[in-house]
């Protein structure tokens, strides 16, 4: 029986709400519009902005934004919207020229995230991003608009109906829409492939009757210089954007195509990797054969890895030249519970040398048709040269949180009950940056010169769950250590380091602590303490007079922190949610999301400010 572990995929996502820039007033010349829409735009990174839609060849000098309940949402004179401290509905206005337009929206959260606008919104899909410019359809996915980025106002390009937007998973299928500079690519519904200016100009149908592969739902376009590459029930064609020169490049099932050369175009599928001419001449060349092994693959200049999670190899892009670079040995193709497996997974490549981490799984049960394997753990850092030499390993055992910022650069990795460490890439300079005790975990940032932790200490009697100890900060080669705060209920959390302080605030403090305890429906006490900040050499700590009070029930809870000045309270609130909790081990998992806000000393004015703004103010 053929095993197979799978390869190890680390993920990190990063969401925020960022700051739009400012928009001055449009000043091409053009007529005043005789009808306006108005909406709100997105992109994957959760940025809202109001605009006016425009028909086409219309312009405005005088644009201006209203909310019906601010509290709810307001929006400034350049379209950015800024939650409030309510959840509901409002109705945004724009006016142009005189001519108005509202269309609702409804704040909400969802499930823990950030907060969004719901699909009662009047929501505006985006389809694609090219320079400055950002591309949205209507909520009906009807008509393509312009948006150039900070001005208030989009151009309806076109009155055609987009079949569907991209998906947001990055695997390649499905696409509907490319912008690439100044030329647009779109299936229309029910129609074909069309490409035009993106000021609407040249529109010319480069497809007709455009279904897609032979399943009837997967499309996949694909754009190099002048030509469009599409995928139909029959394989993959070429068209030139001016809609001549049609060709049939290929009759197979294209999964992704990687990259193309001036002769060449190379993509994989499920059956493996090839290379086909991009004139249609000749036969497809299969450069790897899959044969059931799922292989990741990654093109590094003229070579193509690709692994399996048992062996690594190589391939010239021409197809020669085929090396194996790593191999596991054979096991026993028994299989029984408690069984340990083994993988390795590529990480990085750099000009001659390639990074993987060996991984080791255990089958927890079997059954008639397979078995079922437990959580992969990291065993063993390795770096080999791309030739297959010089096989080095850089950590040995078990261990995890590897960071390595780029291929080359230090490596930093935790040991369970151990350590952190930091080593270089060729595994000399080991040294440890701090211990970790039986049963304790660590949280730390790592700035590029300093690692900034604090050690979660083992259900301390005092206590009597998992809680953060001190803060320190440690030279990220090791030769200075410093503490900057000792003791129990240091916030991690909360901790902010900006421009040389550090803004933190602890779950207990002078005395406050109520018994605390934790239970499978979450917190149950309250907790009191301060806002604070200090620099990040742990001088000048300054109590920002404020204080934080949480209370809880079920399993979520709230916490409010107070800071007064100038004229208003500044806040935020965190909700946390007890994810899991296990028994075993007397531990619990908690995701926690922040909400950053200030109100006028009157009560009135209450809004919603990013990270960056809050800080920005309480230290102004």
């Amino acid at each position: 029986m053929k095993k197979k572990i799978l390869s190890l995929v680390m993920v990190v996502v990063f969401m925020a709400i960022p700051t739009l820039p400012a928009s001055a007033a449009t000043t091409l010349e053009g007529k005043a519009p005789n009808s306006i829409k108005a909406a709100v735009i997105g992109d994957q990174n959760g940025s809202w902005q109001v605009i006016a839609l425009l028909p086409k060849e219309t312009v405005s000098n005088s644009i201006t934004f209203k909310s019906s309940n601010k509290k709810i949402a307001k929006v400034d004179e350049n379209g950015k919207i800024q939650i409030g401290a309510l959840r509901g509905k409002c109705k945004i206005t724009a006016t142009v020229d005189g001519k108005s337009a509202s269309f609702n929206i409804e704040v909400n959260n969802y499930g823990y995230d950030e907060y969004f606008l719901t699909s009662n919104s009047e929501y505006f899909p985006l389809l694609g991003v090219a320079d400055d410019y950002s591309y949205y359809a209507d909520k009906n996915v009807k008509g393509i608009y312009k948006h150039k980025t900070g001005e208030k106002t989009a151009t309806l390009i076109s009155t055609d109906t987009v079949s569907s937007y991209p998906s947001l998973f990055g695997t390649g299928f499905d696409v509907k829409f490319i912008a690439v500079e100044d030329r647009i690519y779109y299936e229309k519904l029910y129609d074909g492939i069309y490409t035009m200016r993106n000021d609407g100009s040249e529109k010319k149908k480069l497809v007709n009757n455009y279904v897609g592969r032979k399943d009837g739902w997967h499309r996949y376009m694909y754009v190099d210089g002048d030509f469009l590459y599409y995928e139909t029930g029959d394989g993959l064609y070429r068209v030139k954007n001016n809609g001549i020169e049609k060709i049939k490049i290929t009759q197979n099932e294209v999964g992704y195509i990687h990259f193309i050369d001036s002769n060449w175009m190379y993509y994989e599928s499920n059956a493996g990797f090839f290379r086909v001419r991009t004139d249609g001449t000749g036969k497809t060349e299969q450069l790897v054969t899959d044969n059931g092994e799922e292989y990741d693959y990654t093109v590094k200049g003229t070579w193509i890895y690709f692994s399996n999670g048992q062996e690594i190899n190589r391939i010239r892009i021409n197809g020669t030249e085929k090396n194996l670079i790593v191999k596991l040995p054979d096991e026993d193709p028994e299989i029984f519970v408690g069984k340990e497996l083994s993988g390795i997974s590529l990480m990085a490549i750099d000009d001659n040398r390639i990074y993987y981490v060996g991984i080791k799984q255990f089958i927890l049960e079997v059954y008639e048709s397979g078995f079922n394997m437990g959580t992969p753990y990291l065993h063993g850092f390795y770096m080999v040269r791309t030739n297959g030499t010089g096989k080095t390993k850089i950590i040995d055992g078990y261990f995890h949180d590897f960071f390595m910022k780029e291929p080359g650069a230090p490596i930093f990795y935790a040991k369970a009950d151990d350590g952190y460490y930091t080593v270089k890439n060729d595994g000399s300079g080991r040294k440890k940056l701090f211990d970790l005790k039986k049963g304790e975990t660590y949280k730390a940032h790592n700035d590029g010169e300093w690692v900034y932790y604090t050690i979660i200490k083992p259900n301390e009697a005092k206590y009597g769950v998992p809680m953060e100890y001190g803060l320190y900060r440690v030279k990220t080669d090791g030769t200075k250590r410093e503490t900057l705060i000792n003791g129990f209920g240091l916030n991690w959390d909360s901790l902010v380091i900006k421009d040389g302080w550090i803004y933190y605030s602890f779950y207990i403090e002078d005395g406050y602590q109520s018994d605390v305890g934790v239970s499978l429906e979450g917190y149950q006490d309250v907790f009191v303490s301060s806002f604070n900040k200090m620099k990040v050499d742990g001088t000048q700590k300054t109590k920002l007079t404020g204080q934080t009070v949480a209370t809880g029930s079920e399993n979520r809870v709230i916490t409010y922190t107070f800071i007064t000045k100038n004229g208003y309270v500044y806040y935020y609130t965190f909700e946390s949610s007890l994810m899991s909790y296990d028994n075993d081990i007397e531990s619990m998992f908690v995701s926690t999301y922040y909400y950053f806000y200030k109100k006028r000393t009157d009560g009135k004015d209450d809004q919603f400010l990013t990270l960056d703004e809050w800080v920005n103010e309480i230290n102004g």
